[in-house]
């Protein structure tokens, strides 16, 4: 009975750690193509504009947080 636990256990632990490995390939893919290709259009990829207005609108919210 404990030969099978231990195998059940071992065979998740086993199974998460290959899942956890392609998770990382698939982010390490996605910075390739973003940085070193230069994919604009990718879907983690920010515009510039995109960035100045979560700025703009968190400093807005921080400003009327702190009543100035």
């Amino acid at each position: 009975m404990i030969y099978y636990s231990r195998l059940a256990i071992s065979s998740i632990l086993s199974a998460a750690l290959i899942i956890v490995a392609l998770m990382l390939y698939d982010k390490v893919v996605n910075i390739i193509k973003i940085v070193g290709l230069g994919d604009t259009d990718h879907y983690l990829a920010a515009n510039e504009e995109e960035n100045d207005g979560k700025k703009k609108s968190g400093q807005n919210a921080s400003q009327l947080l702190l009543g100035k």
